[in-house]
C-alpha cells in the first residue's frame, strides 16, 4: 500500500474503533449514573484530571521516540528501530513505577480538591485503584508506538475495540447487580492490563527483530536528537495538562462534585469527538513523518494547505452538528436536571473548534519533530490559561464558564499564530512572510464561516427535540450532510477545495 492509502486505512479503522469505544462510553456512563450518584460521577472526573498531572512523569517520552522511529523504519533499518524499542521499554517500565509512588503519596491529599461537604466515601482508596488502572498501561504500551509509525495503526485501533466492549460488558454487569464503584475501577485494572500484554505479543509476532535478546546502544546522533526532543515536548506536556486537566479540579474544589458530574456529560460527548477526530487526524501524521523524510518543503506545504482545507471542512461539520444535536441528546439521554444553559454549551463548542483546528499545524509539528521551538509557547500557554480560570472563578464569580473562558482566552491569545509561526519558521522556512500571510487568510475565512454558522444556530437552533436514538442519528446524518455542502460549496473554487471535491469523487466512484 502507499502512504495515502495507509493512512486512509488507519483513519478508517480508527474511526471505527473510537465509534465503538464512544458507544460504549455512552452506554456505561447511563449505567453508571442510574446505579450510582452524580456525586460519583464528578469523582470520577476529578481522578481523570489528577492522573493527568502524574503523566507528567511521561513528560513526551513517546511522541519524541515515536518521531526517532519513523527515519529507520522508513529505511529499513530494523537494527536502530529494535535499539529505540529496548530503551523505550526500560523508560516507561520506570514512568509507571513513578506514577505509582508519586499517585500513592498524592491520594492522602485527594479530599482537598473536593468542596468541604460534597465528598464521597473511602476518596482515597478509590483513587489508588483508578490509579492503578492509569498506571498499569506503562508496562506494556510502547509497542502501540510502533505499530503507529510503522503505519499499522489499525492493528491498535481492533484492539482497543475489543477490550473496551469487553470492558464495558463486565463493569456495566457489576454496576447494574452491586452498585460498587470500587468493582468497576477493578475492572478496569484487569481490562487495561490485558489489552496491553495482547497488543505486546501482536507486536513482537509482527515485528521478529524485538525478540532479540541483545540491542546495540542507540546511536549518539539519534539519542542527541532525541533528548533534545523530550526536553521540547516536556513543555508541551506541561502546557496540555494545565490547558485540559485542570477543569473538573477547580469544578470540584470551588463548585462541588454534583457540577463536576454534570460538566463530565458535557466532556463525555466533546471528548468522545475530539478523540474520534484525533484517530482521524493522527493516522495521517505517520504518513507525513514518511514525507517529511522522503519529499521536498515545497510539496510538504502543498500537502499542509490541502490538510487544512480538510480538518477545517471536518470540524465545521462536526461543530456545527455537535451545536446543533448536544442539548436536546443530553436532555433525552441524561435528563434534563443534568444539563447547562445554551451559553455555556457554545462555550463548550466554540473551545471545541479552536482545538480541532489546531490539529492541522500540530500533525505537522509531530511528524516533522519540532518538538523544541514549542517548548516556551506551552508554558505560556499553561500559566495564562490557569489564570484566567481562576480570575474569572474567584473575581467574576462565573462558575463553569471561568474554566471554558480560561481555555478560550489562552488559545485565542497563544496558540493560534505562534503554533503555526513555529511550524513554517522551523518545518518549512522558504518564504516566511509568504506562507504566514497565505495560511492567516486561509484559516481567517474558515474561522469565518464556522463561528458564523456557530451563531446562527445560537439564535435559531432550538426546534430540535430528540424522542429516541433513531431520530438522533436522522438528524445527525442530515445535519452532517447539508453542513458538508455548505462548507464545500463556499470554498470549491480554491485549490484546496478542488482537491477536496476530486477526493470525495474518487472514493465515490470506487
Amino acid at each position: 500500500m502507499n502512504r495515502k492509502s495507509l493512512s486512509i486505512r488507519n483513519a478508517a479503522y480508527g474511526f471505527l474503533s473510537q465509534g465503538i469505544i464512544i458507544i460504549g462510553q455512552f452506554t456505561l456512563q447511563t449505567i453508571f449514573i442510574k446505579n450510582l450518584s452524580i456525586s460519583y460521577l464528578g469523582a470520577n472526573g476529578l481522578f481523570t484530571n489528577l492522573i493527568s498531572f502524574l503523566s507528567f512523569a511521561e513528560l513526551g517520552i513517546g511522541s519524541a521516540i515515536t518521531f526517532s522511529l519513523y527515519k529507520p523504519l522508513a529505511l529499513s533499518d530494523y537494527q536502530q528501530v529494535n535499539s529505540v524499542m529496548t530503551l523505550f521499554k526500560r523508560v516507561y517500565q520506570t514512568i509507571g513505577l513513578i506514577i505509582i509512588l508519586f499517585g500513592s503519596i498524592l491520594s492522602f491529599f485527594v479530599n482537598f480538591f473536593v468542596k468541604k461537604g460534597q465528598s464521597v466515601p473511602h476518596l482515597q482508596l478509590l483513587f489508588v485503584l483508578y490509579l492503578l488502572g492509569a498506571a498499569v498501561s506503562y508496562f506494556f504500551t510502547y509497542t502501540r508506538s510502533l505499530l503507529i509509525a510503522n503505519q499499522d495503526g489499525y492493528i491498535d485501533s481492533v484492539n482497543k475495540a475489543v477490550f473496551n466492549i469487553i470492558q464495558v460488558c463486565i463493569q456495566a454487569f457489576f454496576l447494574i447487580f452491586t452498585h460498587q464503584y470500587i468493582f468497576y475501577l477493578i475492572v478496569n485494572i484487569v481490562i487495561n492490563l490485558a489489552s496491553n500484554i495482547s497488543i505486546t505479543r501482536l507486536a513482537y509476532k509482527k515485528f521478529e527483530f524485538l525478540n532479540l535478546n541483545e540491542a546495540n546502544s542507540v546511536p549518539k546522533p539519534v539519542l542527541k536528537i532525541m533528548k533534545r526532543n523530550v526536553v521540547g515536548t516536556v513543555s508541551n506536556k506541561i502546557g496540555e495538562i494545565v490547558v485540559f486537566g485542570t477543569d473538573n479540579v477547580i469544578i470540584s474544589k470551588f463548585l462541588g462534585l454534583t457540577i463536576s458530574g454534570i460538566y463530565s456529560n458535557y466532556t463525555l460527548i466533546i471528548n468522545g469527538l475530539t478523540s474520534i477526530l484525533n484517530q482521524l487526524f493522527n493516522a495521517a501524521i505517520s504518513g507525513f513523518g514518511n514525507l517529511g523524510v522522503t519529499q521536498s518543503k515545497k510539496h510538504q506545504e502543498k500537502i499542509f494547505f490541502d490538510y487544512l482545507f480538510i480538518v477545517s471542512l471536518i470540524t465545521y461539520v462536526i461543530s456545527s452538528t455537535l451545536f446543533t444535536l448536544v442539548q436536546p441528546f443530553v436532555k433525552f439521554w441524561f435528563g434534563s436536571n443534568l444539563t447547562f444553559s445554551k451559553s455555556i454549551v457554545f462555550l463548550f463548542v466554540v473551545n471545541f473548534i479552536f482545538t480541532e483546528l489546531r490539529q492541522a499545524s500540530l500533525g505537522f509539528v509531530a511528524a516533522l519533530g519540532i518538538f523544541w521551538p514549542m517548548r516556551i509557547k506551552s508554558i505560556v500557554e499553561a500559566m495564562l490559561n490557569l489564570l484566567l480560570s481562576l480570575l474569572f472563578i474567584l473575581k467574576f464569580d462565573l462558575g463553569v464558564e471561568a474554566v471554558l473562558l480560561g481555555t478560550l482566552g489562552s488559545t485565542l491569545l497563544v496558540n493560534i499564530w505562534w503554533e503555526p509561526f513555529i511550524l513554517f519558521k522551523y518545518g518549512f522556512s522558504n518564504n516566511l512572510a509568504k506562507i504566514s500571510t497565505k495560511y492567516a487568510a486561509k484559516y481567517i475565512s474558515y474561522l469565518f464561516v464556522i463561528i458564523l454558522t456557530q451563531i446562527f444556530i445560537f439564535k435559531f437552533g432550538d426546534f430540535i427535540k430528540i424522542y429516541n436514538l433513531w431520530v438522533f442519528i436522522i438528524y445527525g446524518v442530515v445535519c452532517c450532510s447539508i453542513y458538508a455542502i455548505i462548507f464545500i460549496l463556499l470554498f470549491i473554487s480554491t485549490n484546496e477545495g478542488q482537491y477536496a471535491l476530486n477526493m470525495i469523487q474518487r472514493k465515490i466512484q470506487h
